[in-house]
């Protein structure tokens, strides 16, 4: 009788090993990155959403195209969010890549790579942002956080401007001379007006 129940309690022992290990790895997957990631979405913590948008992103199989592009512009939403431009561009052209993007999420790309001073790419996703806005691609009814036609196209009229003339701007330079001041920017970061009594 011992031994059956020696033989009993090691079955039931490896069992809940067993159902121990499998729920690790059902927590620990890229669904339950992107469930905690939608949770610090809600609560304005882009960057902890991030962190987790990235690692649901890394632990999808590239095999599943539509669920990486839409996990990647995700990634890209929180990277614009928090200034993040270079991170920004490179999830939304994973997006892009798979085919997930809709107008305003090449909207987004386009302003991130203006940040980056990228004006020919800005000016190309711009002007295929405007191609699909007359083909009525766009909804005229806004979801959620997503701009109605109208506020799209005015938003991409004033962003193509930008991108032509922003290169001529550059090219133009500037009066101003920049110059370096090691009274201002030491090591040790003991320069604050903010602090200084008069």
């Amino acid at each position: 009788m011992a031994r059956y129940y020696r033989r009993m309690r090691c079955r039931i022992d490896t069992l809940t090993l067993l159902l121990g290990c499998l729920t690790a790895l059902v927590a620990c997957g890229p669904d339950a990155a992107m469930r905690k990631g939608d949770k610090y979405y809600v609560m304005g913590e882009y960057f902890d959403a991030a962190a987790q948008y990235k690692k649901a992103y890394a632990q999808t199989p590239s095999k599943e195209r539509a669920l990486r592009g839409q996990r990647a512009l995700r990634l890209a939403d929180c990277y614009r969010r928090i200034n993040y431009s270079q991170r920004s561009i490179a999830a939304y052209n994973n997006a892009v890549r798979y085919h997930q993007e809709r107008p305003q999420d090449l909207y987004y790309l386009a302003l991130q790579q203006l940040k980056n001073g990228a004006y020919k790419a800005a000016e190309k996703n711009l002007r295929q942002v405007m191609d699909s806005l007359e083909a009525g691609a766009v909804d005229s009814k806004p979801r959620g956080d997503s701009l109605s036609s109208e506020q799209l196209r005015s938003l991409v009229r004033n962003g193509l401007e930008t991108a032509i003339t922003a290169a001529g701007q550059k090219a133009l330079g500037s009066k101003y001379t920049v110059k370096r001041q090691d009274l201002f920017n030491s090591r040790r970061s003991e320069y604050s007006p903010a602090l200084a009594g008069d």
